[in-house]
């Protein structure tokens, strides 16, 4: 730290699916990140691209820290360590990180650097959502706000709605808020109430978006504002309006509220802002859900673009254009392609494929979370078949390594006292892998515990503890072998911090 103190701060990359390319995803910072939520914001990612025809996989990363009390330094050092441990993970056709809460463009130039720093070239491939000068893309920040803006002008045109006679609240004004309403505006919605963390703004008559966004540049936030009454994010969710944007953070929407909800349309800008209680309820009052999964995935869209042209670097602006056309094609083509379902793949109880049609319904069905989930899971289901991955190849060998587990699995809890931080938990971890009979091993650096599967007819729990302490840690009751002790990193020896 720029104290001198040394900080450890810990730091996931899940991917979730990679059969439609490389896995792709954003990278957060923040205090509260764990690891179930970068799981779920990870599957999230799978089904986004799926839907959106776009050629990559789910994956999500976080890193635990508050960059609001970290210097411009320390966020490039954390950066940087993280991407140092990913690149065995990173790489242009194997998995792309991208910009999330709290981080920037300038996070994923520090990416990009190290990463080419390590491979003795400039890889400009490996992340999206750069500056443009080394490859980024003009419409990256605006993506996903402009994907948010054509799904609700699809749903408007299906509900024969003229924008123009619509009303619209928006929870939440940062990148996909405000880029959300600016766009809505311009297409002659009428923006009545906008909120951040610090509360919100309603105005009947409608408020000055643009100047609502430079107030922000120069402020930091909303706070202090003068752009209508003031009210909380809990009850401007239920204000009148026909369009609801919810792009602050998830479960915002809930079983607690949904019944008071006023729009007709909720067009998801956020990733996951209503809960599973409240889509009954939505329901039942008729009021039409285009889910994350289809509403904001712009954001993906563009990165795709720009991940192709990073190839044909330099580009021309007219490449740009032509890039920002295809999003909206395949953000109106997926919209279409849940809405009329043009592709119906049938499978026996064994996942093997007897039939297939194509047909165009009379009439549309209705476009809801369940609809878009069935929609992408089908994709993925006939492109998982067309591959030779079917449940039916694989259930032999499947049910032969359960069978195996079952024989010679077991679990093992092995306390570590003298372990210090996350370099000792990745050198415990690296040395266990090679050992023959350990299946899997996740040290807990908080716990000082090291949890191991391992097979019982190749290792006992007695010579496991012996291969920690043969690396320098006590294991249980044995103690550790002084000389690998002596040879550990200096952070890693007791009083190291």
């Amino acid at each position: 730290m720029d104290s001198g103190k040394l900080e450890v701060f810990e730091g996931y990359r899940v991917i979730h699916d990679n059969i439609l390319g490389p896995s792709k995803g954003g990278i957060r910072y923040a205090p509260d990140v764990d690891l179930d939520e970068v799981k779920a914001l990870a599957s999230w990612m799978t089904w986004k691209c799926a839907i959106a025809n776009i050629p990559y996989g789910g994956a999500k990363g976080g890193v635990k820290c508050d960059p609001s009390k970290l210097s411009k330094t320390e966020l490039e050092k954390i950066t940087r360590r993280y991407t140092a441990n990913m690149l065995d993970v990173f790489g242009p056709d194997t998995d792309i990180p991208a910009p999330d809460m709290n981080t920037d463009e300038q996070v994923m130039a520090w990416i990009m650097d190290t990463y080419s720093m390590h491979k003795r070239r400039t890889v400009t491939g490996v992340v999206t959502g750069k500056p443009i000068v080394i490859g980024g893309s003009r419409g990256r920040r605006e993506a996903t706000g402009r994907g948010v803006m054509i799904a609700t002008l699809s749903a408007l045109k299906k509900m024969e709605i003229n924008p123009e006679d619509t009303t619209c609240v928006v929870q939440g004004f940062g990148n996909v808020g405000s880029v959300s309403a600016d766009l809505l505006h311009k297409q002659g919605v009428r923006i009545v109430a906008i909120s951040d963390v610090s509360g919100g703004y309603y105005n009947p008559t409608g408020i000055n978006v643009q100047e609502a966004i430079d107030y922000v540049a120069k402020n930091k936030s909303l706070a202090g504002g003068n752009f209508g009454d003031v009210v909380s994010n809990e009850e401007l969710l239920e204000l009148p309006c026909d369009i609801l944007v919810p792009a602050a953070k998830e479960d915002q929407i809930s079983a607690h509220n949904a019944g008071n909800i006023k729009a007709k349309l909720i067009v998801e800008g956020a990733n996951g802002p209503t809960s599973a209680d409240a889509d009954q309820i939505l329901r039942e009052n008729k009021v039409m859900v285009i889910p994350d999964i289809l509403a904001n995935s712009g954001g993906g869209g563009d990165e795709s673009g720009m991940w192709i042209l990073n190839y044909k670097f330099p580009y021309e602006d007219s490449v740009v254009n032509n890039s920002f056309n295809k999003l909206k094609t395949k953000l109106v083509l997926a919209y279409q392609s849940i809405e009329f379902h043009p592709m119906v793949w049938m499978f026996d109880d064994n996942f093997e494929r007897f039939d297939y049609s194509y047909f165009t319904t009379k009439k549309p069905i209705e476009i809801s979370s369940t609809a878009t989930y069935a929609s992408s899971t089908e994709k993925l289901q006939a492109i998982t078949f067309l591959a030779g991955c079917n449940k039916a190849k694989t259930d032999n060998a499947a049910d032969s390594k359960t069978t195996d587990t079952k024989a010679a699995g077991e679990v093992l809890k092995i306390n570590l006292p003298t372990m210090q931080c996350a370099t000792c938990k990745k050198t415990i971890e690296t040395a266990l892998k090679k050992v023959d009979g350990v299946n899997s091993i996740n040290v807990s650096v908080k716990d000082k515990i090291a949890t191991i599967d391992y097979d019982k007819n190749k290792i006992n729990q007695d010579k496991i503890e012996n291969e920690i302490t043969l690396i320098g840690y006590d294991a249980n009751g044995k103690k550790k072998n002084e000389t690998a002790y002596e040879n550990l990193a200096d952070c890693c020896k007791i009083g190291g911090h």
